[in-house]
């Protein structure tokens, strides 16, 4: 809804630029939730595997990452923003992996931060264990180095600045936006494979979204697993 009322207002300007306007709405939106009244505590529910946020909120939980993409259909121009390890694809009509977006993992947050500690600011700097690299705030240990948080985590150097890419699609390529908890557990390439051969057989997009998650799930993610599937004619 967001990005839609921003486009409406902005009819002139170009995609990329748009989408970023909506992402800094939703970004002060989110953290202006997070007040000195009510801070953004977060309690973890493991039946549910979320955190509250407590921000006055029922629905509302603790932190985000966002893959977003625009398609303008008048001159097939793609823009996409990506905050934390969501990704998006573009991929070819053969399989072949086209491009996907950069997941902002602790490790290659690395250097930004230890810039920020280096500045003076309390950012934590990433760990590794048993080849899984986290960032401490507070009693929590974060898997990415950027995603939509309240002002704590924020503090810790865990930012919502996201990265923006402008591209151009071609006939017969094929979008891929998934949460982590496909990543998970399916690699860009093997994605991008099966996507392909799915359409091949004239599977429709919604379709083939849901056998990208519904292999995640096979495969045992324990992540939340989302997808969207959008084939360009």
């Amino acid at each position: 809804e967001i990005v839609s009322n921003e486009l409406f207002r902005n009819k002139n300007s170009p995609l990329g630029k748009v989408l970023e306007k909506a992402w800094d709405t939703i970004t002060q939106d989110y953290q202006q939730a997070c007040d000195s009244e009510t801070e953004c505590v977060a309690n973890y529910d493991p039946r549910e595997g979320i955190l509250d946020a407590n921000t006055g909120a029922d629905d509302l939980v603790a932190g985000t990452t966002a893959s977003l993409v625009v398609l303008d259909e008048s001159n097939g121009g793609i823009s996409v923003l990506n905050c934390g390890d969501s990704r998006t694809l573009l991929v070819g009509k053969n399989g072949k992996l086209v491009f996907q977006t950069k997941d902002h993992t602790p490790e290659e947050e690395m250097e930004r931060l230890k810039a920020g500690k280096e500045q003076g600011l309390d950012y934590s700097i990433p760990e590794c264990s048993i080849s899984r690299w986290w960032l401490s705030v507070g009693d929590y240990q974060y898997a990415v180095g950027r995603s939509l948080e309240g002002p704590f985590a924020t503090s810790k150097g865990i930012v919502s600045l996201p990265d923006m890419t402008t591209l151009q699609a071609e006939p017969g390529q094929a979008l891929i936006c998934a949460s982590d908890g496909l990543w998970d557990v399916v690699d860009s390439q093997e994605a991008a494979k099966i996507v392909a051969s799915v359409r091949s057989r004239g599977t429709n997009a919604g379709d083939a979204a849901k056998t990208l998650c519904s292999i995640a799930i096979e495969k045992g993610s324990s992540d939340n697993v989302s997808a969207v599937v959008v084939y360009l004619q």
